[in-house]
């Protein structure tokens, strides 16, 4: 749901004059259920409860549509229906009646998941409002089966509640929901018992190859075992695919007779005739095809395949693709070794075969090459690259593909295909393509994906150290036409980074020197005050001019291959946008490319997506990843690279507050540095300790790592390095009430990255932020708005945003209710434009603000009062004062943003450290790269 009806429903409330508790019993809900509808932590309610709250709150006429048309639509997460679908009656009559659980078994390629996506497109709207979709990956030929808090994750984000895998808080959303949830796929029971919904108006139908009679017997589920279809029905079904007329059992009884079948009567007679009376059909197929050399052929396709549906809607491809009559074809699967054994996996191939052999060379090959493909599915321009042809000329390969029915197009630009295709192409490529060239093919497509989720995390994570095992650039003769053509401008990108902002060069450096400058610092803080009102209207510009690009852009970026058809992602939106698409292909590359030998790419693959799986507080994925990067490391007898991971793995173990496995990763860390006489990486592992023992709540030991490594990075001289345990000493500091030490840490920060601008719009901003807690609102708004000009100056979206959420955050600290609302007004626009996580965060400020609060707040910077008794004129710039600590301040002082609960696993909400933001710029979070 979205802030502006959380913001609707307080206002009404509030028009009435009730409390919250009055408006939950008029509801009839429960107060803690208002509240989360308030807060905006429930992401769509359901019609019931609309209904309910819109007649406790006396709504009617515009005002009533007004307030059900604000939230979003209800998740109807189901593929496309299948075309030319047939038969199986009995079955969509048994899940109509069914009133739980329903499993769905029976053997590759029989049609289980056709049935049950056919059933659900007709079930919605006239048994559930609601419908959640997950496959499983039960039987996958090189994924691991999907793990349940997988699911669970999805199914949350899709009700729009906060990613997790809290299986607990799923079964409450979906237990008052009309709500179908079909798990497809699915491996054995414990994979699916977690997912069971409760509730009598929510239903689970599974799909899967096993029977799953522990299911049954535990969860009282309903057993449908399929068949292969009737005669006639996979007649019925031939005819339907290939496009023409299917004929009527009872005409065709008829035609033997004296008459023709009529085609406008098959199609509805088929079904009904069939299912009725078996019997009568199959005779009626023998007697119609007596009469008609096409029926007769059509019925012997049928058989030939055994009436196998995956191996019929092949054969109907190749009998409409070619235009041969259907008795040619027939007789060719007559030939010897051409007949299909109704179920046997060779009986299956040679169709596959045959259809396969009817493929231009170009479309063969890529065929075979997808063999090699082990996610679950695969966006064009990564085609391009794993062929090594140019994107145009991959697409009309896979237009080829897809009309040969041999892979599908599940979303536009994304393609999959059946798990008996994917190995009956593996086997082409192993018999037909020499090893060096599956080598190089697999390479081209790691390189792919090396390359864009490289390129993707710079822009979101801008702050972060250069990867330490570099990337190469594909060297293989297509490279300048396909669709990895971005990793040609990675100076480009490496220059976007950091020196892209050379059009601001002389301002930046006009910055450094303002920093030891009290006229410059005063005429900041005057300018930040005027900035803030005036150049709200420049913000609110780019906003505008951020949501039309949106508005323009989104047709191209909604297709997951738009990131890279030539290929880097351009902005922060187009990068999240595309790990989003291809998340699941990337993790499966990611172990594909460690058992493949490919150990560098596994690496750096796990280091690129640490920043996405971060911002998504997916820990246990993260570590995961780090986990193979390990095992690469050791492979590759890498030690820094080896110490690196130790490091990463240590941090999402702490996260998950497994704090003994993340001590044994640091030790191991610090020992193999050590091993390898590699000081900068012991500092690093320092720094990191640092960050753990925040964690555990244990701040004066992280103020004691911190500036251990900070003394370390001076000693090596990697003044990048120094600068981040500077600023992590002076967020330590901060913490524990010393705000005067702080500022002196983050100023000598400053002092080292001149050649750093992410890393000193990060400790602009942190040093603003301590001036708020001086009591300084003047100064905070000087230092944030230094922060904000050198960030768009990069120009960098992510660090933008941020610290418009810092200044909203400095004017609400000063009571400025207006201007806060403003800054994080703008921050939640560019970061929800962009679909990033944090979005979710400010969007939390805006709906919990209060608006009881005075407009006219003084203004941070502009009255000499504004930051309350105690404020001095000279405390508002870069230059503090030993006395510059505002109201209230006390050496014990809890730190920014410090609650009790901060310190351990129980931290606050958005993760992030004291006075940091949720980005990598958290105190001793990695971010080495």
């Amino acid at each position: 749901m979205n802030g502006a009806f959380a913001q609707r429903l307080r206002a009404r409330r509030r028009r009435l004059a009730l409390t919250q508790e009055e408006l939950a019993e008029r509801a009839g809900i429960s107060s803690r259920h208002l509240r989360d509808l308030e807060a905006g932590r429930i992401g769509r309610p359901q019609p019931a409860t609309l209904r309910l709250l819109a007649e406790a709150l006396e709504l009617d006429g515009a005002e009533r549509d007004q307030f059900w048309a604000t939230p979003t639509p209800h998740p109807l997460l189901l593929p496309p229906d299948v075309p030319g679908f047939s038969g199986r009656a009995a079955e969509l009559a048994e899940l109509d009646r069914a009133t739980g659980p329903v499993v769905v078994t029976g053997p590759a390629g029989i049609g289980k998941t056709a049935l049950v996506v056919r059933w659900a497109h007709g079930a919605v709207g006239r048994l559930f409002d609601e419908v959640l979709y997950a496959d499983l990956r039960g039987f996958h030929p090189d994924a691991a089966p999907a793990d349940p808090g997988e699911a669970v994750r999805g199914f949350l984000e899709a009700l729009g509640a906060e990613s997790s895998d809290d299986a607990a808080l799923y079964r409450d959303l979906v237990s008052r929901r009309r709500i179908l949830v079909v798990l497809d796929n699915a491996r054995n029971a414990a994979q699916v018992r977690p997912l069971l919904p409760t509730g009598s108006t929510a239903r689970a139908v599974i799909t899967s190859r096993h029977r799953l009679t522990d299911l049954v017997a535990t969860s009282a589920a309903a057993l449908i075992a399929l068949d292969l279809p009737s005669s006639d029905e996979a007649v019925v079904l031939l005819h339907r695919r290939i496009g023409q007329p299917a004929p009527d059992p009872d005409r065709a009884a008829s035609a033997a007779v004296g008459g023709a079948a009529d085609p406008d009567r098959a199609a509805s007679a088929a079904g009904a005739g069939a299912a009725a009376d078996p019997d009568r059909a199959a005779s009626a197929s023998a007697v119609g095809a007596a009469a008609d050399p096409e029926r007769a052929a059509v019925v012997e396709l049928a058989e030939t395949c055994g009436r196998l549906p995956l191996a019929l809607v092949i054969v109907a491809a190749r009998a409409r693709l070619s235009g041969l009559p259907l008795p040619v074809l027939a007789a060719q699967l007559r030939w010897p070794g051409g007949r299909l054994e109704a179920l046997d996996e060779g009986g299956i191939r040679e169709v596959f075969s045959w259809s396969y052999r009817a493929l231009s060379p170009a479309a063969a090959r890529l065929f075979r090459l997808l063999g090699l493909v082990s996610g679950d599915d695969i966006a064009a321009p990564a085609v391009a690259a794993l062929a090594g042809r140019p994107l145009p000329e991959a697409r009309r390969a896979l237009a080829e593909l897809t009309a040969a029915n041999l892979i599908a197009e599940r979303a536009p630009g994304r393609f999959t295909w059946h798990d008996l295709l994917r190995a009956y192409a593996g086997d082409l490529a192993t018999e037909q393509e020499p090893e060096e060239d599956r080598r190089a093919a697999l390479t081209r497509l790691l390189d792919h994906y090396t390359h864009n989720a490289y390129h993707a995390d710079l822009l979101i994570n801008p702050t972060r150290a250069a990867l330490p095992i570099a990337l190469t650039t594909p060297d293989h003769a297509d490279s300048a036409d396909h669709a990895d053509s971005a990793v040609r401008a990675d100076s480009a990108v490496r220059a976007a980074r950091a020196d892209n902002a050379a059009r601001a060069d002389n301002a930046a450096r006009a910055d450094n020197a303002a920093r030891a400058d009290n006229a410059a610092r005063a005429d900041n803080a005057a300018r930040a005050d005027n900035a803030a009102r005036a150049d709200n209207a420049v913000r609110a510009g780019n906003a505008v001019r951020a949501g039309n690009a949106d508005n323009a852009d989104h047709t191209v970026r909604a297709d997951s291959s738009a990131l890279a058809d030539n290929a880097r992602p351009l902005d922060m939106r187009a990068a999240i946008d595309w790990l989003t698409a291809e998340r699941s292909s990337l993790l499966a590359a990611l172990h594909q490319a460690k058992e493949e030998g490919l150990d560098a790419h596994a690496w750096q693959l796990g280091w690129a997506l640490d920043t996405f799986l971060h911002d998504r507080r997916d820990w246990h994925e993260e570590g995961a990843a780090w986990a193979v990067a390990l095992s690469a490391a050791t492979t590759m007898v890498n030690q820094p690279a080896a110490a690196h991971a130790h490091r990463f793995l240590a941090v999402a173990d702490a996260r998950l507050a497994r704090f003994d496995e993340a001590r044994r990763h640091m030790a191991r860390a610090v020992e193999v540095s050590r091993a390898a006489d590699d000081r900068a990486g012991e500092a690093e592992a320092i720094y990191v300790l640092s960050y753990l023992r925040w964690l555990q709540g244990d701040v004066d030991g992280a103020l004691d790592d911190a500036t251990r490594a900070r003394a370390m990075f001076a000693e090596v001289g990697d003044p990048f390095w120094a600068a981040k345990a500077a600023n992590a000493v002076g967020w330590y500091q901060t913490a524990r009430g010393k705000l005067l030490e702080a500022i002196d840490a983050h100023r000598a920060a400053l002092d080292l990255q001149i050649d750093d601008r992410p890393g000193q719009v990060v400790t602009l901003a942190s040093i603003g932020q301590v001036h708020t807690y001086l009591g300084d609102p003047g100064g905070a708004v000087s230092w944030l708005t230094r922060a904000l000009e050198l960030a768009r100056a990069m120009p960098s979206e992510l660090l933008e945003a941020q610290t418009l959420a810092q200044l909203g955050d400095a004017y609400d600290a000063a009571g400025d209710d207006r201007s806060a609302r403003d800054f994080w007004s703008q921050a939640h626009t560019m970061l929800a434009n962009a679909h990033h996580p944090q979005a979710a965060d400010v969007g939390r400020k805006l709906d919990t603000a209060d608006p009881g609060r005075r407009e006219d707040a003084a203004d941070p910077g502009r009255r000499e009062d504004a930051a309350g008794p105690g404020r001095r004129e000279d405390a508002a710039g870069p230059g503090r004062r030993e006395d510059a600590a505002g109201p209230g301040r006390r050496e014990d002082a809890a730190g920014p943003g410090r609650r009790e609960d901060i310190a351990g696993p129980g931290r606050r909400e958005d993760g992030a450290g004291p006075g940091c933001r949720e980005d990598a710029t958290e105190p001793g979070r990695p971010d080495r790269g």
